[in-house]
C-alpha cells in the first residue's frame, strides 16, 4: 500500500477514534455504566474465548465435536462447557459422564469423531 493511502486511512481512523472518545465524555455516569455492562456481555458473556487465563483467544465457531485445541496457546478444552480438559477427559465425559454433553453429541458429533 503506497504511503498516501496510510496516512489517508490514519487519519480516517484518528477522526473516528477522537468522535468516539467524545462521544463517551459526553455519557454521565449512568450511561457509562450502561455502556461497561454491554461492552462486558458482548466480550466476555456472548464472545467465545478460550479458557485460559492468559490467553483469553477469541473464537468464532467450530466443527466436529467438542474436543477444541485453541490456535494461540494450544490449550485443550471442552466446547460445551468452555473448560480446560484432556482429549482423554472429552472421551471419558462422552462415554460415561456427562449427561449433558453425551446428549448433545446427537448434535455436534460428525463421522470424524472417535467418540
Amino acid at each position: 500500500m503506497n504511503q498516501q493511502k496510510v496516512s489517508e486511512l490514519e487519519n480516517q481512523f484518528q477522526q473516528r477514534l477522537n468522535e468516539e472518545l467524545k462521544r463517551v465524555l459526553a455519557l454521565d455516569d449512568r450511561g457509562r455504566k450502561v455502556l461497561m455492562a454491554r461492552k462486558h456481555i458482548e466480550e466476555e458473556i456472548l464472545e467465545m474465548r478460550c479458557p485460559r487465563r492468559d490467553c483469553r483467544r477469541a473464537f468464532y465457531d467450530f466443527d466436529c465435536c467438542f474436543a477444541l485445541a485453541c490456535g494461540a496457546c494450544a490449550r485443550n478444552f471442552c466446547g460445551w462447557r468452555l473448560a480446560d480438559c484432556t482429549r482423554s477427559q472429552l472421551q471419558y465425559a462422552l462415554a460415561r459422564g456427562c449427561e449433558r454433553i453425551r446428549s448433545a453429541r446427537i448434535l455436534f458429533c460428525c463421522s470424524r469423531c472417535h467418540f
